[in-house]
Protein backbone atom coordinates (compact mmCIF):
# COMPACT_ATOMS: atom_id res chain seq x y z
CA UNK A 1 0.00 0.00 0.00
CA UNK A 2 2.72 2.18 0.82
CA UNK A 3 4.33 1.91 -2.09
CA UNK A 4 1.18 2.20 -4.30
CA UNK A 5 0.80 5.44 -2.67
CA UNK A 6 4.39 6.92 -3.34
CA UNK A 7 4.05 5.71 -7.20
CA UNK A 8 0.59 8.36 -7.15
CA UNK A 9 2.52 10.80 -5.46
CA UNK A 10 5.47 10.39 -8.13
CA UNK A 11 3.07 10.49 -10.81
CA UNK A 12 1.15 13.58 -9.42
CA UNK A 13 4.76 15.67 -8.94
CA UNK A 14 5.78 14.62 -12.54
CA UNK A 15 2.18 15.79 -14.42
CA UNK A 16 2.68 19.52 -14.55
CA UNK A 17 6.18 18.51 -16.58
CA UNK A 18 4.34 17.15 -19.25
CA UNK A 19 5.24 19.23 -22.58
CA UNK A 20 2.77 20.72 -24.29
CA UNK A 21 1.25 19.00 -27.65
CA UNK A 22 3.70 19.57 -30.37
CA UNK A 23 2.24 21.41 -33.75
CA UNK A 24 3.20 20.22 -37.17
CA UNK A 25 2.99 23.48 -38.68
CA UNK A 26 1.36 23.21 -42.44
CA UNK A 27 3.42 26.19 -43.54
CA UNK A 28 6.17 28.09 -41.88
CA UNK A 29 8.13 31.01 -43.02
CA UNK A 30 10.90 32.92 -41.67
CA UNK A 31 11.56 36.06 -43.21
CA UNK A 32 14.97 36.30 -44.89
CA UNK A 33 13.53 36.97 -48.25
CA UNK A 34 10.12 38.96 -48.99
CA UNK A 35 6.77 36.79 -48.43
CA UNK A 36 6.27 36.68 -51.73
CA UNK A 37 9.64 35.13 -52.35
CA UNK A 38 9.04 32.48 -50.30
CA UNK A 39 5.90 31.53 -51.55
CA UNK A 40 3.61 33.19 -54.61
CA UNK A 41 0.24 32.75 -52.39
CA UNK A 42 1.51 36.06 -50.92
CA UNK A 43 0.21 39.50 -51.94
CA UNK A 44 1.73 42.89 -51.19
CA UNK A 45 -0.36 45.70 -50.36
CA UNK A 46 1.23 49.25 -50.84
CA UNK A 47 3.73 50.36 -52.80
CA UNK A 48 7.70 48.43 -53.37
CA UNK A 49 9.35 50.36 -50.67
CA UNK A 50 7.08 49.86 -48.24
CA UNK A 51 8.50 46.34 -47.28
CA UNK A 52 11.94 46.00 -47.23
CA UNK A 53 14.51 42.57 -45.17
CA UNK A 54 16.96 43.94 -42.62
CA UNK A 55 18.83 41.73 -40.72
CA UNK A 56 16.62 38.43 -41.69
CA UNK A 57 13.32 40.38 -40.97
CA UNK A 58 10.59 41.71 -43.27
CA UNK A 59 10.21 45.35 -41.90
CA UNK A 60 6.58 46.53 -42.82
CA UNK A 61 7.18 50.85 -42.64
CA UNK A 62 3.71 52.10 -44.10
CA UNK A 63 4.91 55.91 -43.90
CA UNK A 64 1.85 57.49 -44.67
CA UNK A 65 -0.12 55.14 -46.90
CA UNK A 66 -3.37 53.13 -45.39
CA UNK A 67 -3.70 49.32 -45.89
CA UNK A 68 0.09 48.00 -46.11
CA UNK A 69 1.05 44.88 -46.01
CA UNK A 70 1.12 41.45 -46.68
CA UNK A 71 -2.00 39.09 -47.46
CA UNK A 72 -2.27 35.24 -47.82
CA UNK A 73 -6.04 34.74 -49.25
CA UNK A 74 -7.79 30.76 -48.94
CA UNK A 75 -9.85 29.90 -51.50
CA UNK A 76 -12.64 32.31 -52.84
CA UNK A 77 -13.01 33.00 -56.66
CA UNK A 78 -9.78 33.52 -58.60
CA UNK A 79 -7.35 32.56 -55.75
CA UNK A 80 -7.03 28.91 -56.42
CA UNK A 81 -3.48 29.50 -54.71
CA UNK A 82 -4.86 29.01 -51.40
CA UNK A 83 -2.28 27.97 -48.56
CA UNK A 84 -4.55 29.73 -45.42
CA UNK A 85 -7.93 27.72 -44.55
CA UNK A 86 -9.16 29.93 -41.47
CA UNK A 87 -12.69 28.17 -41.53
CA UNK A 88 -10.91 25.39 -40.07
CA UNK A 89 -9.43 25.45 -36.06
CA UNK A 90 -6.40 26.97 -36.62
CA UNK A 91 -3.24 28.05 -34.89
CA UNK A 92 -0.75 30.55 -35.98
CA UNK A 93 2.59 31.67 -34.40
CA UNK A 94 4.95 34.37 -34.87
CA UNK A 95 7.64 36.78 -33.65
CA UNK A 96 8.02 40.24 -33.68
CA UNK A 97 7.79 43.52 -32.66
CA UNK A 98 7.19 47.52 -33.49
CA UNK A 99 8.98 51.00 -33.44
CA UNK A 100 9.12 54.16 -34.26
CA UNK A 101 5.19 54.07 -32.76
CA UNK A 102 3.13 57.23 -32.28
CA UNK A 103 2.88 58.97 -28.46
CA UNK A 104 -0.80 58.45 -28.92
CA UNK A 105 -2.21 55.03 -26.68
CA UNK A 106 -4.89 54.75 -29.32
CA UNK A 107 -2.18 54.17 -31.93
CA UNK A 108 -0.77 50.84 -32.36
CA UNK A 109 2.53 49.68 -34.56
CA UNK A 110 1.29 46.52 -36.47
CA UNK A 111 -2.19 44.31 -36.53
CA UNK A 112 -2.64 40.78 -37.74
CA UNK A 113 -6.25 40.35 -39.67
CA UNK A 114 -7.82 36.77 -39.27
CA UNK A 115 -10.79 36.02 -41.68
CA UNK A 116 -12.19 32.32 -41.23
CA UNK A 117 -14.95 32.71 -44.20
CA UNK A 118 -17.79 34.40 -41.90
CA UNK A 119 -15.77 36.57 -38.85
CA UNK A 120 -13.05 37.78 -38.48
CA UNK A 121 -10.55 38.74 -35.94
CA UNK A 122 -8.15 41.72 -35.15
CA UNK A 123 -5.09 42.10 -32.80
CA UNK A 124 -2.81 45.04 -32.73
CA UNK A 125 0.45 45.53 -31.35
CA UNK A 126 2.80 47.94 -29.58
CA UNK A 127 5.40 46.19 -28.60
CA UNK A 128 8.83 47.53 -28.62
CA UNK A 129 10.72 44.25 -27.45
CA UNK A 130 10.65 41.13 -29.93
CA UNK A 131 8.16 38.95 -28.46
CA UNK A 132 6.48 35.45 -29.76
CA UNK A 133 3.03 35.05 -30.16
CA UNK A 134 0.56 32.37 -30.76
CA UNK A 135 -2.90 32.85 -32.03
CA UNK A 136 -5.55 30.03 -31.13
CA UNK A 137 -8.65 29.99 -33.17
CA UNK A 138 -11.62 28.13 -32.57
CA UNK A 139 -15.53 28.11 -32.45
CA UNK A 140 -15.46 31.76 -33.82
CA UNK A 141 -12.87 32.65 -30.79
CA UNK A 142 -9.19 33.81 -31.15
CA UNK A 143 -6.27 33.38 -28.32
CA UNK A 144 -3.73 35.23 -28.44
CA UNK A 145 -0.91 33.89 -26.18
CA UNK A 146 2.92 35.36 -25.60
CA UNK A 147 5.09 32.66 -25.01
CA UNK A 148 7.57 34.25 -23.07
CA UNK A 149 4.99 35.34 -20.78
CA UNK A 150 3.24 31.85 -19.88
CA UNK A 151 1.59 33.63 -16.75
CA UNK A 152 -0.17 35.83 -18.58
CA UNK A 153 -4.00 35.31 -19.67
CA UNK A 154 -4.24 35.00 -23.52
CA UNK A 155 -5.88 38.17 -24.83
CA UNK A 156 -9.38 36.71 -26.33
CA UNK A 157 -10.61 38.33 -29.67
CA UNK A 158 -14.89 37.02 -30.50
CA UNK A 159 -15.14 36.80 -34.07
CA UNK A 160 -17.42 39.14 -36.16
CA UNK A 161 -19.41 38.61 -38.95
CA UNK A 162 -18.80 39.76 -42.53
CA UNK A 163 -20.14 38.77 -45.70
CA UNK A 164 -17.03 40.57 -47.59
CA UNK A 165 -14.27 42.38 -47.08
CA UNK A 166 -12.81 43.71 -50.64
CA UNK A 167 -10.51 46.28 -49.35
CA UNK A 168 -6.95 45.51 -50.25
CA UNK A 169 -7.44 42.72 -52.04
CA UNK A 170 -8.60 40.58 -48.92
CA UNK A 171 -11.28 37.69 -49.29
CA UNK A 172 -13.52 36.85 -46.40
CA UNK A 173 -10.75 33.68 -45.70
CA UNK A 174 -7.64 35.64 -45.03
CA UNK A 175 -4.52 36.06 -43.33
CA UNK A 176 -3.50 40.03 -42.96
CA UNK A 177 0.10 40.88 -41.22
CA UNK A 178 0.78 44.87 -41.47
CA UNK A 179 -1.00 47.92 -41.85
CA UNK A 180 -4.78 47.47 -42.30
CA UNK A 181 -6.30 49.50 -39.24
CA UNK A 182 -6.68 53.44 -39.57
CA UNK A 183 -5.15 52.93 -36.15
CA UNK A 184 -2.44 51.58 -37.17
CA UNK A 185 1.30 54.27 -37.22
CA UNK A 186 4.85 52.84 -36.93
CA UNK A 187 7.35 50.12 -38.23
CA UNK A 188 6.58 46.72 -37.80
CA UNK A 189 9.36 43.91 -37.97
CA UNK A 190 8.67 40.25 -38.24
CA UNK A 191 10.96 37.75 -37.78
CA UNK A 192 8.89 34.61 -38.80
CA UNK A 193 5.48 33.64 -39.19
CA UNK A 194 3.77 30.02 -39.35
CA UNK A 195 0.42 28.18 -38.90
CA UNK A 196 -1.77 24.72 -39.44
CA UNK A 197 -5.63 25.47 -40.52
CA UNK A 198 -5.54 21.51 -38.99
CA UNK A 199 -5.78 21.90 -34.81
CA UNK A 200 -6.40 24.29 -32.10
CA UNK A 201 -2.54 23.88 -30.25
CA UNK A 202 -3.00 26.12 -26.78
CA UNK A 203 0.42 26.67 -25.31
Amino acid sequence: MKRFCLSILALACLAPLRAAEPVAWQQEFVFTQLPSALNSAWVQRGTAETSRIENHRLVIDPGDESYVGWIVNGPHGKHTNAIWHGNQPSTIEFRMSTRDLSEKREMVGASITLFDGQRVYRFSFRNREPYTYRIVLENGIAHRYILEQPDRPPTKAEGKEVEWDSRGGVTSNALVIGKFNTNVQGVSEWEFLRWTNEGAYHP
